[in-house]
């Protein structure tokens, strides 16, 4: 019984007699939440179509670069790169429906893209490398504002109350103090 709960406990490979694999998180945008945010996009670009392109621009920049600010985390390039490649061909075609003849081929969009739209890339650390922890010298926590919580000297003295005519007491660790046992 207790064998069976240890191999349920093992990765596939490794219940199957096979080596063990380090496997990465997968993150990945959640397409439900893209399609609702490529929606709310087209809707308003429709609303901005007869507004410059500079002002419709400089608005565009600042969603597409709120979504990759917060959606850029590794493993999640071909979502980004297929959010921006929607982002552009909705603009495009908002753009084209400015007139009766569209005249916006993609060679005279390239250059208005590469303007205003910022291309995709990974914004933030795997996580590994986001959490570790650096030394440096005997400060175990990697921050030299708190070491008192970290087992190190306290960061200053404290004061705990009155003695003799009014001044506080002050109370300093002292590390210098050896067991009596």
């Amino acid at each position: 019984m207790r064998q069976d709960r240890s191999q349920a406990l093992l990765s596939p490979a490794r219940r199957l007699g096979g080596k063990p694999r380090l496997a990465r998180l997968r993150r990945q945008t959640m397409k439900k939440r893209m399609r609702a945010k490529l929606k709310a996009i087209k809707t308003e670009l429709r609303k901005r179509k007869h507004h410059t392109i500079a002002e419709t621009g400089r608005w565009l920049r600042a969603v597409v670069q709120g979504y990759m600010n917060y959606h850029a985390v590794p493993g999640d390039s071909q979502v980004l790169r297929s959010f921006h490649r929607q982002v552009l061909r909705m603009w495009r075609g908002t753009l084209r429906k400015r007139s009766q003849t569209h005249r916006m081929p993609w060679t005279r969009f390239g250059k208005i893209a590469k303007r205003w739209i910022p291309t995709p890339r990974i914004t933030h650390p795997y996580p590994d490398a986001r959490f570790y922890a650096r030394t440096q010298g005997r400060n175990r926590c990697g921050s030299s504002a708190r070491l008192d919580l970290c087992g190190g000297r306290a960061a200053r003295p404290v004061p705990t109350g009155i003695a003799g005519q009014g001044n506080p007491t002050i109370v300093r660790p002292s590390h210098d103090i050896q067991s009596s046992n």
